[in-house]
């Protein structure tokens, strides 16, 4: 899948001691020799196109779990609807009081912060196994900081 672009001596004795690989699918490329007078070796000067695809943003909303105040989380729900006297029988309408107090909750405590992210094209090396010993490296770099007494 590559080519090889330099086809001339690189060297006073002959002989290509450097090369210039690129994809076969990319600009043509032209390499220049030039010899800086003051070694037996040749200096190489090209130019490529090195552009870079246009970046792309992702809106990311999440809540902040590590503030969140148990205490207080405790003492809103015990003043919610959820702790009171609940006629309801219907489990749909229980649930959807359940999901709507507790969100009513989270929001006045912790609410949801949105940000913007940029995302980055994966390496095409960094497969399944890489990202499961990454993730693995860091679990352990936590524990190892909590060991120490230590907060991220």
């Amino acid at each position: 899948m590559c080519g090889v672009v330099c086809r001339v001596s690189t060297h006073d004795r002959g002989g290509i001691l450097d090369v210039v690989v690129v994809a076969r699918h990319g600009d043509p490329v032209t390499v220049q020799t030039i010899d800086p007078g003051f070694s037996d070796h040749r200096l190489l000067r090209w130019t490529c196109n090195l552009s870079k695809p246009a970046p792309v943003y992702k809106h990311v909303s999440r809540r902040p779990w590590r503030r969140l105040d148990v205490a207080e989380f405790r003492r809103e729900l015990r003043q919610s609807r959820l702790c009171g006297d609940i006629t309801i029988t219907d489990a749909d309408t229980l649930a959807e009081l359940y999901n709507s107090e507790i969100k009513d909750i989270l929001d006045r405590i912790l609410p949801v912060n949105t940000s913007l992210l940029q995302r980055r094209p994966s390496d095409p090396w960094f497969d399944d196994e890489c990202l499961k010993a990454k993730r693995r490296c860091h679990k352990l770099e936590r524990a190892f900081s909590r060991s120490l007494g230590r907060t991220e």
